[in-house]
């Protein structure tokens, strides 16, 4: 204590204390959010604004799990605003959202990784910028790539879940960029029909937007999908041709041994398993596969025709 003031200090053992004298600016500001933590009343909203500031990497990263085990134990909701890409490493403790500012309101993206947060903020450099929604998609898409030899044309970037498309295509109208060159891919197997693209895109783009009806359309204009079957996935699909086919492969074979599964991945996130290599190079046989299936034009078909208009104006 001082003539006008408390301050705050930690003991740790029996003889070891360490006052905010001592401390650095990140240490204090720790101290007083954990104070803040243990005094709260169970099922509290705790606000933090740049939970990284002043910390670095190893510290910001243990003190996120000090937090979660405090707001689980406590019963508390914790949400913090940060600029710290470490984030991503947390996903199993975390609920994660980027929020993008465009011209006239934020835009919020969930699961969103390094490749996807460059794409919103960083400057493309490749003609053609191509959004998909996982690593499939992406096999799949690199390869029509390959075949029209636009490989390296293009930027593709994963951007998460199938809400983000809708997210991403809005943002992109809002900020007024071209959208000649730029394609949001989404699976196929949920908003299939132009009603319902538009129903879901008028809920990223609010209705007090100038001109709404003309960005609903032009937002839309940039998604593009698989051709499926009713209550069909990709990878159910995909698998359905690995087993159609006569190749004498690995993937193949793998393939017949899945006769049914719990989540629509697992037909081919259960093939991946039976290997000890990079799910890259798997999921390039598994698509080289289904390439030669017959059922493989009509089902990229959309894809490939976009790919093969902007290849003539390149």
């Amino acid at each position: 204590k001082t003539s006008r003031k408390s301050l705050t200090g930690v003991r740790i053992g029996e003889d070891l204390k360490y006052t905010v004298l001592s401390m650095g600016t990140g240490e204090q500001r720790v101290i007083k959010i954990l104070q803040l933590l243990h005094k709260a009343p169970a099922f509290s909203l705790i606000l933090i604004d740049e939970i990284d500031l002043y910390l670095h990497v190893s510290a910001l990263k243990k003190f996120i799990k000090v937090i979660s085990d405090i707001a689980s134990s406590k019963n508390f909701q914790v949400v913090f605003t940060t600029h710290s890409l470490v984030m991503l490493e947390l996903k199993n403790i975390l609920d994660i959202r980027y929020i993008e500012q465009a011209q006239t309101k934020s835009l919020v993206f969930d699961n969103v990784n390094e490749d996807m947060i460059y794409a919103l903020s960083g400057e493309i450099v490749t003609p053609l910028s191509i959004y998909i929604e996982d690593d499939l998609s992406k096999t799949i898409v690199s390869v029509l790539l390959e075949t029209l030899n636009l490989s390296s044309k293009a930027t593709v970037t994963l951007y998460g879940t199938i809400e983000n498309a809708f997210t991403l295509a809005a943002g992109i109208v809002l900020k007024g960029e071209d959208v000649t060159n730029t394609l949001v891919i989404t699976d196929g197997d949920r908003y299939r029909t132009c009603d319902e693209k538009i129903d879901r895109m008028k809920k990223s783009l609010s209705g007090t937007e100038e001109n709404f009806d003309e960005k609903v359309t032009r937002a839309c204009s940039i998604l593009c999908q698989y051709k499926l079957p009713d209550k069909t996935s990709p990878e159910k699909y995909v698998h359905g041709m690995l087993v159609e086919s006569d190749q004498e492969v690995d993937v193949v074979r793998f393939a017949h041994d899945i006769h049914g599964v719990m989540n629509s991945h697992d037909w081919v996130d259960e093939i991946l398993k039976r290997f000890n290599e990079e799910t890259n190079i798997i999921l390039k046989r598994i698509v080289d596969v289904a390439k030669d299936s017959s059922k493989w034009t009509q089902f990229t078909e959309d894809i490939y025709l976009w790919l093969r208009r902007r290849q003539t104006n390149l």
